[in-house]
């Protein structure tokens, strides 16, 4: 086939200076993120995201059973294990300190595993500006690049369903059996951290079985397809067993308890949604294609639609070509990774809620499918003016990530109205809390209480760990009615409410309040 290049085998990349505009991209990011990973404060989960690492390190160490009682003892710890671990190895006992690690060693986690999205898009359209051009929206949707900072669950799982998808192209172009007993073990540790990850061991078994009736249509042996599903499928049992010490007393029972916990999992909260209060339970099957549609950069959406287009009418003119053992096939199952995980969703009526970050993972699927847009528009205009639109609206992206920082996370393109306070109005905002931190430093910048009291909260109590210890003390947290304090507020779960007090100062994204501070009085 024509579109895609082929190329003469797997290799890596032959040397470092044939790749040096990738390094320095890297670089780039990476001193970025160095100078700026202080800047995010706490997301709602963290406390708990570390506690789960630290429930099963205390387990698996020192013979603590308290991770059987633990009410998250069904999440996967293959990030917060390591996370937990590496905080004990450097000796780390100040919570600034902890977290500030934990957010450093995410973001660079992030990046290190998006270059794997670089050797995709190399390997199968056999440019090196377009794999560069992929590498950076990778890393630059707002959102995303945000959350690799403080999410340690969603973008970790982002992260390793990538590396899954780069050892299949690696498994099926090479067809050793070693290959299909590492990625087999890659896939079990992405199962750990989110059971989704199961849905590419039914994809490469479908793949295999293809082969399999091609090669017995050739009269080809056909044991060796048995053998490498064998090899995937029970490296990715014996790692996802190995990794996950909650498994180890009841395997099929805690696993089995596991995918029915969160694919229909228990929270029972209400979302802001296009104007509307809705509980989480009840949400439209709309949902997650109008949050993807409307935090996405637009071109980025355009380019991918072209692809998912144009790859669905080839693979109706020409299965063959995209169905066997080719390069071509690769792009079915970015297809099938960005499609089933969405309809699975709508069809299951799982729960899922702030914004579409139980679904990042597909993100890495879309960019490579609009990479394929990207690079059958040039084959058809027979020029590089998709690549140029690509690049010109990542320099936009760019100035946005700089305008909003530390803010990405409420990041909306221009589907959605940027009217004074509208987004406010209709949409999840700063859901998890982070901007607590900016409001805190801002008061005891500007503040000469002694001590300041604040209204407590659960986001606010934990983003005062995240201050210097010299900060952290002048803080005192009361309740409400215990007056006079300071009511900080980013209206999660307020919706409705209009305060009345006096504003005190307000942090704005998107032409809407991100985090309010008043001052009660009575």
């Amino acid at each position: 086939m024509q579109y895609i290049y082929k190329l003469p085998g797997i290799c890596m990349l032959p040397t470092l200076r044939s790749h040096i505009a990738i390094i320095i991209l890297f670089a780039l990011a990476v001193t970025v993120g160095l100078f700026i990973y202080a800047d995010y404060g706490m997301s709602w989960d963290e406390v708990s995201q570390w506690n789960i690492g630290r429930i099963s390190y205390e387990y698996v160490f020192q013979g603590s059973h308290e991770l059987f009682t633990s009410k998250d003892k069904d999440y996967g710890v293959g990030f917060e294990l390591p996370l937990y671990m590496l905080e004990r190895a450097l000796h780390l006992t100040d919570t600034r300190e902890v977290f500030l690690l934990r957010h450093l060693v995410s973001h660079l986690f992030f990046l290190t595993c998006m270059l794997a999205g670089y050797i995709l898009a190399w390997k199968l359209f056999r440019s090196r500006l377009l794999a560069c051009l992929v590498y950076l929206v990778l890393v630059c949707h707002p959102r995303i690049y945000a959350h690799s900072f403080f999410n340690t669950k969603d973008i970790p799982f982002l992260c390793f369903f990538l590396l899954s998808l780069l050892a299949i192209y690696v498994m099926f172009r090479r067809q050793r059996a070693s290959w299909f007993l590492l990625g087999g073990l890659l896939l079990g540790y992405t199962i750990n951290l989110r059971v989704m990850g199961v849905l590419l061991l039914g994809m490469v078994g479908l793949f295999l079985l293809i082969d399999l009736v091609q090669a017995r249509r050739e009269g080809k042996p056909v044991g060796k397809y048995f053998g490498y599903f064998g090899l995937y499928a029970g490296g990715a049992v014996l790692m996802l067993y190995a990794s996950w010490p909650y498994l180890w007393t009841a395997p099929v029972t805690h696993f089995v308890a596991n995918f029915q916990s969160f694919s229909h999992y228990r929270w029972q909260g209400e979302v802001l949604f296009m104007g509307r209060v809705i509980k989480a339970t009840s949400l439209p099957w709309y949902y997650l294609p109008v949050w993807i549609g409307i935090t996405t950069p637009l071109m980025w959406l355009f380019f991918a639609l072209w692809g998912v287009a144009t790859l669905v009418r080839s693979l109706v003119r020409r299965p063959a070509d995209y169905l066997a053992n080719t390069p071509e096939r690769n792009l079915v199952l970015y297809l099938c990774s960005f499609l089933a995980p969405v309809l699975a969703v709508i069809v299951l009526h799982s729960v899922v809620y702030d914004d579409w970050r139980h679904l990042y993972f597909i993100y890495p699927p879309l960019v490579l499918l609009m990479a394929y847009g990207v690079h059958r528009l040039d084959v058809r205009m027979k020029g590089t003016w998709a690549r140029a639109f690509l690049a010109g609206q990542l320099a936009g992206m760019a100035f946005t990530l700089t305008e909003e920082h530390p803010y990405q996370q409420v990041y909306f393109n221009n589907l959605a109205s940027h009217k004074e306070g509208s987004l406010k109005k209709k949409y999840e905002m700063e859901y998890w809390g982070c901007s607590y931190k900016d409001g805190l430093e801002w008061l005891a910048a500007n503040t000469t209480d002694t001590p300041i009291r604040v209204l407590t909260i659960k986001p606010l109590s934990d983003n005062l760990l995240l201050l210097p210890a010299s900060q952290r003390t002048r803080f005192v947290e009361v309740a409400e009615g215990d007056f006079p304090f300071y009511l900080v507020t980013n209206y999660r779960f307020a919706y409705r409410d209009s305060f009345h007090y006096p504003l005190v100062h307000r942090f704005n994204s998107g032409n809407s309040p991100v985090l309010d501070i008043y001052k009660v009085e009575k």
